[in-house]
């Protein structure tokens, strides 16, 4: 707000909300929650009357409530319920000059409210700053990224022990992911790639568990997602059915592993997004698999799934200390194998420090 001389700024994306007070609506039907923030250092969250108790469980400063919930009247709040109290709230700030919205993600009826308060204002997009700010990590978020890893960890320990020939797709992710809610304790969002056989085999976003059956033989491709607070974890490992791999399946499979090393050795501080793809690239072209790996090399997670640093062929985004990244080479050749391998990574300043235990090999 310093630096770009804002008066107030209004942050509306739930995520950063998340980000910047740790407060995470967890409902089903969240209710419209935002962040409000004046020059003189007062912070205040505007929410429903329901979410104040957890609202206060992480947020220290001034709340405002509105009434999110009323058997004569309304079940679900929308955004307007919100702005009605964001006139007077602008309105403490005197002289209101420069106002910093999330273009993304702001409604109308909002930036309609803070033009009462302040007609002569004008806005200052804050939607990519914030998106810089959230590509490194503070202690906090590196621990639940850690959280995550460790119980995907224990995921794959689950789905190598029960996946066996004659179970489908949707019975494995039935099996693992009641295991998961046990070890949790409770609910925890839990999902991924199942896809085994002629599925496992394209590279394609098709990944959702499907009623097909494993089969001796076939390769499974298990990329898993879950989040602790928030944050998430996204690896992935490749089994194979009941049986030895083939001399090929095993040459493909040591193809990707060089690709994920070589990966490794570029995710150091000071390096682009595009230098990490370009090192995995080189080892699949080198291997004469140039176009079967035809996807991104990774990518940041925190709060979402994919984050900047993207490593793809054009990212010039420097990759700094603090950053977490998933590194995901894969190989797809129909009839012999789908192969593809993630873990995640806190890059540190003498390089990337691997967050993700389960052990990799064939």
């Amino acid at each position: 707000m310093k630096k770009l001389g804002l008066d107030v700024a209004i942050i509306s994306d739930p995520k950063n909300v998340t980000y910047l007070t740790g407060y995470l609506d967890y409902g089903a039907t969240p209710v419209p929650t935002y962040l409000v923030l004046l020059r003189d250092g007062t912070d205040v969250l505007l929410t429903g009357e329901r979410k104040a108790d957890a609202v206060s469980e992480v947020f220290g400063d001034e709340v405002i409530t509105f009434q999110n919930y009323h058997l004569g009247t309304r079940m679900v709040a929308r955004p307007d319920l919100a702005s009605t109290l964001l006139t007077p709230l602008v309105g403490r700030a005197e002289k209101v000059r420069k106002v910093g919205i999330e273009s993304w993600h702001t409604p109308k009826v909002l930036l309609d409210s803070v033009q009462k308060a302040a007609p002569q204002a004008i806005y200052i997009d804050l939607s990519k700053p914030l998106e810089s700010m959230r590509m490194t990590k503070d202690a906090d978020e590196v621990a639940a990224i850690k959280a995550s890893c460790k119980l995907v960890d224990y995921a794959y320990s689950v789905a190598e022990s029960v996946a066996t020939p004659g179970l489908s797709e949707v019975e494995l992710y039935a099996a693992v992911h009641q295991k998961v809610v046990e070890k949790a304790g409770g609910f925890r969002y839990f999902s991924g790639d199942f896809t085994t056989g002629k599925r496992s085999v394209d590279p394609g976003p098709s990944g959702a568990p499907t009623g097909l059956t494993l089969k001796k033989g076939d390769t499974l491709i298990l990329d898993l997602w879950t989040t602790t607070r928030g944050y998430w974890a996204d690896t992935c490992r490749t089994f194979l059915i009941d049986a030895t791999p083939t001399r090929e399946q095993l040459h493909l499979y040591r193809v990707v592993e060089k690709a994920m090393k070589e990966g490794i050795t570029k995710m150091k501080p000071g390096a682009t997004g595009g230098d990490v793809y370009r090192a995995v690239k080189k080892v699949m072209t080198d291997a004469g698999y140039s176009k079967l790996f035809a996807h991104h090399a990774g990518h940041g997670i925190g709060l979402d799934p994919w984050e900047r640093p993207f490593l793809i062929p054009g990212s010039k985004d420097i990759i700094e200390e603090g950053m977490v990244l998933a590194l995901e080479p894969g190989i797809y050749l129909e009839g012999i194998a789908g192969i593809r391998l993630e873990n995640n990574y806190l890059v540190e300043k003498d390089g990337a420090v691997q967050l993700s235990k389960y052990p990799i090999g064939w």
